[in-house]
């Protein structure tokens, strides 16, 4: 039996619900700082302190003006746009920055369930409510509330809602031009946005209409427009062969990680190596089986919009799936964002398609009750760039990455720990020798590569007393010293390292280098001895 409602129910109760469960849980990201890539993409990044330099955000990748440059495939300038404009409003003053993401989770939130309106006009509001109520409060959203340079999802998920929800009234032309104004800054916003031409379609699919071509083909232009910009700014296109199809399984088991994610948002974790935990993929697996039965089910009863929910979570979650094809593969809980949008549409189709008793509300409201809870659990660990790295340093094995990140919170002295203290967790993490003289290397290079000479000498001097015989920590003096103008002290660091590990070509062509710079004909033949065949 369907429970149905009045047209004129007030959606206000439920708004101002669905607005403190969208707020209430994370809180602490009003108490927060900038935390992980807000350093070197906001608060380092000359080019969004100033409007002059709005232009360049569309002809430059995220990184370009950072002091990183880490990757220069990621183009997004409504991103740089928004924190120069933040910028501009509150400047390094993290308060703006986390109520502007804060201000579009509740946004989303609102939009949904105008949108599930629109989808499921004879169902029970109440049933479209607790829909939304659970997106608000989903866990795996925290990353992207609580992280200021998480703001690209919320920002690209209000924008297709946006754009979503006009097409669906777009009958008239006014509503037409927002969505499709809405879908061109969804495209600047993130690369995701690519895949709701394909939404569009699906909804007349399922819907049994034909395509509407004159409204749809501009998305298509949209598409294709955005790609020509995106391969001028960045010198390349989608760059096909960075993909590794040997990597399938890997992507495999992403698509049962995140699905688990979904249903069972427990444990949290922030990912430095690709997760592969047998009992969450065997999860993950077993809710696609279910969710492929509930699907064809659907199909065969011409349950649309159940479908349509499927459609928006597999293609809004497909572009982060290919990621597990790279070399160095990416998994983020923040990817979920705009794919649970979709879920919570399955989910409000399926409510709305059954009676509502008291031990369904009692069972919904209680796994609302524990999302909340997750949701201010999981809000701790971005409070800061510390509380971050060492709860990640729990789960990310023996990758550097967290380590790497502490030891900048300690160059920042942004946090309670000292060098003493992270040397200190460096030995306890990594107790093998060589992890331990390998991290300590990696730690020195970071510190040297940023401009924080004493400390990577520090590191280093450390790294050497423990490891006399370490080629590499010499070969960090030796690059200190020549950052320093110390050509003399360069090419003793570096002829000790190559005596410790000849003809390797790192240190032989800093070596031969430093000794052209130097004008030293005395240790030429050391070189020849060292670094020739």
């Amino acid at each position: 039996m369907t429970s149905t409602s009045n047209p004129r129910a007030s959606l206000l109760p439920w708004c101002l619900l669905l607005l403190v469960a969208s707020l209430v849980p994370y809180y602490q990201a009003l108490l927060s700082g900038f935390v992980l890539d807000d350093w070197p993409v906001i608060v380092e990044n000359p080019a969004i302190r100033s409007l002059d330099s709005i232009a360049s955000f569309f002809t430059q990748s995220v990184w370009s003006n950072t002091p990183e440059r880490s990757s220069n495939f990621i183009y997004r300038p409504l991103f740089l746009l928004t924190q120069a404009l933040n910028y501009q409003l509150w400047g390094l003053n993290p308060l703006g920055y986390h109520l502007l993401n804060l201000a579009l989770h509740c946004a989303n939130t609102l939009l949904l369930l105008l949108i599930l309106r629109r989808l499921l006009p004879a169902a029970s509001l109440n049933a479209l409510g607790l829909a939304c109520l659970l997106f608000a409060l989903h866990p795996t959203h925290v990353e992207s509330v609580n992280w200021i340079a998480g703001v690209t999802d919320p920002q690209l998920t209000a924008l297709i809602l946006i754009s979503f929800y006009a097409y669906l009234r777009g009958d008239q032309r006014v509503w037409l031009l927002l969505s499709w104004v809405a879908f061109a800054l969804a495209l600047l916003a993130k690369e995701v946005a690519v895949s709701f031409p394909l939404l569009l379609l699906a909804l007349h699919l399922l819907r049994r209409q034909p395509l509407p071509w004159a409204r749809w083909l501009p998305f298509l232009g949209l598409t294709l427009a955005y790609f020509i910009l995106r391969s001028q700014a960045l010198g390349s296109g989608v760059a096909l062969g960075r993909f590794n199809l040997d990597q399938l399984p890997l992507l495999l088991g992403f698509s049962g990680q995140y699905l688990q994610l979904l249903v069972i948002p427990w444990p949290s974790a922030y990912y430095y190596n690709a997760p592969m935990e047998p009992l969450s993929i065997l999860i993950g697996w077993l809710v696609i089986l279910g969710l492929g039965l509930l699907c064809w089910r659907a199909w065969q009863r011409a349950q649309w919009v159940l479908l349509l929910g499927g459609a928006w979570f597999a293609a809004s979650l497909a572009p982060a799936l290919a990621l597990a094809l790279l070399d160095n593969p990416t998994f983020a809980q923040r990817f979920l964002y705009l794919p649970s949008a979709g879920a919570a549409i399955a989910l409000a189709a399926v409510l709305s398609s059954v009676r509502l008793s008291r031990p369904l509300y009692a069972g919904l409201g209680l796994a609302a009750l524990l999302f909340a809870g997750l949701c201010v659990h999981y809000s701790s660990h971005w409070k800061s760039d510390q509380n971050f790295y060492l709860f990640a340093l729990e789960n990310s094995g023996q990758h550097r990455g967290p380590i790497v990140g502490l030891a900048r919170t300690v160059a920042r002295e942004e946090g309670s720990l000292t060098t003493a203290q992270l040397l200190e967790l460096i030995e306890q993490r990594f107790p093998d020798p060589g992890q331990h003289a390998l991290t300590l290397e990696t730690v020195g290079t970071d510190y040297g590569q940023r401009g924080q000479l004493e400390l990577s000498d520090a590191i280093f001097r450390h790294l050497l007393d423990r490891y006399p015989d370490y080629a590499m920590g010499w070969f960090g003096l030796g690059n200190l010293a020549w950052m320093q103008k110390d050509l003399k002290g360069a090419v003793a660091h570096y002829l000790r390292a190559a005596q410790l590990q000849p003809r390797d070509p790192q240190i032989c062509q800093n070596l031969q280098a430093v000794l052209r710079a130097a004008r030293d004909p005395q240790h030429r033949s050391d070189f020849q001895r060292l670094c020739r065949d």
